[in-house]
């Protein structure tokens, strides 16, 4: 099969689209449409990768090898456990590489996990079409590797060389490779991306029309620096397009999270709307029961205030009664102190009596005349002509004692005859609450004279008034309107 033209090789190239381009993962970015050209160039049958880590270089070869259906097969070896200047790292790179190549390139792809010394002895000299180092950088450790590899590897076949424009630190690939260049025509290098050096193993042949043009890019400046731009920016915007490509991604997937959130908000707000309203009329019922539960209470207040300003007004009677009664109090101990003056004179013009009874008739003649003054003022008896005087009131005692009673409670009456035994007697069965006082005129007994005293707060009843009607009088009723008038006689 004749080699494909140079042309249709860089086009390739320029339209690979790495399905594993990290980035921050890896250095190699920039040279995979390289390296998917140059797989369409050499059309290899098998393919090794001296330091893979996570594998972004060993699957573009894997990746182009299957977009052209070449029968290759594809061998990353490595320990996968770091080194000291890529540093150490954890089972999870190793997973990740195995779990891609499985997923997507089973049948050609195989990792080696041990040193590049154990794993050289499993080919043959020329055996190998593509050789990739890209191990430890140090300049001893990538001399060593490349001395080993190089018979293994076929005449008219590639190695490539990573890191070759780095020369910091410990890293002595570039030393290696000034070396390789002044040794060897058939080189080229790339000055991106830390740089990358292409070596064919000379067969006599020219490699195609490919190669041929990559390698006069050595010499012919104009042909090197439009193959380093051309591939160089090429990368440089696969690199955008798949930053754009993972930016759209994940859009997606911000995207489709969106929905799902959406969905769940629309769920939820399906579900606090639902709840809303049954809280809602959970609450409009309970405030309905409050508003009645407030009604009642409401009523019960105005009732209560009801019988509240009730009471006030039974207490504000009471009160006033009470203040009644007060004041009825001091007018009845006003009266009983009066009485009681009155009664003390009373007794003190008593015991005169009862000393002197010449001196009794004096007082009984005036006490006569006092009585008929009161009598006729009354109205009791009919007023008698001037100089006229006397003694005794010849009126009919029933008669006499209801004009009294009637016109006169409250006043201090003195009675005399030959019964006045008997009228205190009936006098004192009825109870009465008065003072009572007993007037002896010391003579022949018939002039016996009682006295007794109604209080004017007392109200002169209807059984008194009877019996004392009932009474049989033999003698005459005399009657004052109070003590000071017999004081006065």
């Amino acid at each position: 099969m004749n080699p494909p033209n140079a042309e249709s090789s860089i086009n390739f190239g320029l339209a690979f689209v790495p399905r594993l381009m990290r980035p921050d993962k890896s250095a190699w970015v920039g040279h995979l449409p390289f390296a998917a050209s140059l797989v369409h160039a050499l059309r290899p049958r098998q393919v090794v990768e001296l330091g893979t880590h996570w594998g972004d270089s060993f699957f573009t070869f894997c990746q182009a090898a299957l977009e052209l259906k070449l029968d290759c097969q594809c061998h990353a070896v490595d320990t996968w456990h770091g080194d000291p200047q890529a540093g150490q790292y954890g089972e999870e790179v190793y997973q990740f590489v195995e779990d891609h190549g499985k997923k997507y390139y089973p049948e050609m792809s195989s990792l080696l996990r041990k040193s590049f010394d154990e794993a050289v002895q499993g080919y043959d000299d020329g055996s190998i079409d593509l050789l990739h180092i890209d191990g430890l950088h140090i300049y001893d450790a990538v001399r060593h590797d490349f001395d080993a590899w190089y018979s293994k590897v076929r005449p008219g076949g590639i190695i490539l060389f990573h890191d070759i424009a780095v020369r910091n630190d410990d890293f002595g690939v570039w030393r290696l490779w000034e070396e390789i260049t002044k040794r060897y025509d058939e080189c080229f290098s790339f000055s991106h991306c830390f740089g990358l050096g292409v070596l064919r193993k000379s067969d006599g042949n020219d490699g195609g029309p490919f190669f041929k043009k990559l390698f006069q890019g050595r010499c012919d400046l104009e042909i090197g620096d439009f193959l380093r731009a051309i591939f160089d920016q090429t990368s440089n915007l696969k690199i955008l397009g798949n930053a754009f490509l993972e930016r759209e991604k994940s859009l997606e997937v911000i995207r489709q999270r969106l929905i799902e959130i959406q969905g769940n908000i629309d769920t939820h707000y399906d579900h606090l709307v639902h709840n809303f309203e049954s809280l809602l009329t959970s609450t409009e019922i309970k405030i309905a029961g409050l508003e009645q539960q407030i009604s009642r209470q409401q009523d019960q207040i105005r009732q209560a205030q009801f019988i509240i300003e009730r009471k006030d007004k039974q207490i504000q009677i009471l009160t006033n009664e009470t203040n009644e009664q007060r004041q009825y109090i001091q007018n009845l101990n006003q009266s009983i102190n009066s009485l009681a003056i009155r009664y003390s004179r009373l007794s003190f013009l008593a015991s005169q009596l009862q000393a002197n009874p010449i001196k009794q008739g004096s007082y009984l003649q005036r006490i006569n005349r006092a009585i008929r003054l009161r009598f006729e003022i009354l109205g009791i008896l009919p007023s008698k002509a001037k100089g006229s005087e006397s003694v005794n009131c010849s009126l009919d005692p029933p008669s006499i004692t209801k004009h009294v009673i009637e016109k006169i409670s409250g006043k201090l009456f003195i009675a005399s005859g030959r019964q006045i035994l008997a009228v205190r007697a009936r006098c004192k069965s009825l109870m009465w609450p008065g003072e009572w006082l007993s007037l002896e005129t010391g003579s022949a007994g018939d002039c016996q004279t009682l006295a007794f005293i109604i209080p004017c707060s007392i109200t002169i009843g209807k059984r008194l008034r009877i019996h004392l009607e009932c009474l049989t009088w033999s003698g005459q009723w005399h009657a004052f309107h109070c003590l000071d008038s017999i004081a006065d006689a």
